[in-house]
Order: C-alpha cells, then sequence, then structure tokens
C-alpha cells in the first residue's frame, strides 16, 4: 500500500472535521433544539428558528452544509484516481461520498419546511405542517450526516499505522 499523497491527507483531515462539526450540529437540532417545541410551543420554536437559523444561521449553515460534502467528495473521488491508496480506506471514502450526496438529497427537503418561516410565522396549524416535515427529513439528515462522519473517521483510522 502506498502513503497518501498531501493532497489526500488534506481532504481526509478537512473531511473528517466538517462531517464532525456538521453531525454533532445536527444531532443538537434533533436531540435538543426540535423536542423543545413540545414544551415552548410551535409560535416560539418559530421565533427562534426565524432569529437563529433563518439569520446568522443562513449564512453558516449552507456553507458547511455544502462544504462538507463538497469536500468529501472530492476525496472519494481522489482516492478512486489513486489506485495506489488502501481499499479499505478508499471504501470508506466512497461510502462517505454517497452518503453526503444522500445528504444534501435530504436537505432539499428539509430546508424548504423551515424558509417558509422566512415571511412570518404562520399560524399554528401550518406550524404544525412545517415542524412534522422538517422533522422528519431531519432526523434523515442527521442519520446521514453522523454515518458519514463515521465513515470518513474509518477511512482515517484505516490508514494510520497499527498501534497508533
Amino acid at each position: 500500500m502506498k502513503i497518501p499523497s498531501s493532497l489526500e491527507w488534506g481532504l481526509l483531515v478537512a473531511a473528517t472535521v466538517l462531517n464532525g462539526i456538521l453531525a454533532g450540529g445536527s444531532l443538537i437540532k434533533s436531540v435538543v433544539e426540535l423536542p423543545a417545541r413540545r414544551i415552548i410551543g410551535l409560535p416560539a420554536m418559530a421565533a427562534f428558528h426565524r432569529a437563529a437559523d433563518l439569520q446568522t444561521g443562513f449564512l453558516i449553515y449552507p456553507a458547511l452544509g455544502l462544504g462538507a460534502p463538497a469536500v468529501t467528495i472530492a476525496l472519494g473521488t481522489t482516492f478512486a484516481l489513486d489506485r495506489g491508496v488502501s481499499t479499505t480506506a478508499a471504501s470508506f471514502a466512497y461510502f462517505a461520498a454517497a452518503l453526503s450526496a444522500a445528504h444534501v438529497f435530504a436537505t432539499t427537503r428539509a430546508a424548504p419546511n423551515l424558509l417558509i418561516l422566512r415571511s412570518g410565522i404562520p399560524e399554528e396549524t401550518v406550524l404544525g405542517q412545517v415542524y412534522r416535515g422538517f422533522t422528519q427529513w431531519q432526523t434523515v439528515r442527521a442519520i446521514l450526516q453522523v454515518a458519514t462522519f463515521l465513515a470518513v473517521v474509518l477511512a482515517l483510522a484505516s490508514l494510520l499505522p497499527a498501534g497508533q
């Protein structure tokens, strides 16, 4: 097995860091934030999302949500072009790239639900539909993002010398 190039190591480290941040943030949203709507109510949750996700989050989430998959897909592509890289690491990188593409698709289904809140907070009946749709796709997204992170970590781990 040949030693991965500096580009491959750089992409692998960047994919690990970015996907770790993305997976952690997604877990916080799914496990901490979204369940709070049952306690504080839908209008308060909508106000929170308008103030957070649709303000500062409107810049950070797309950058991270598209940046992590872009780096991960670049990693998979780089490993595909380098036939000398470890088969195990390459397999995990390909899997991570596929999971990243699926995460982007899930985001295209989740995001429009919350984007409705940009124009104001609708009545509770509509908010119920908004949060049902968002929660469903956010759950899928969180699973995909955590799985992507694990696949990238396993790719990295498979390239480290034994005992490190």
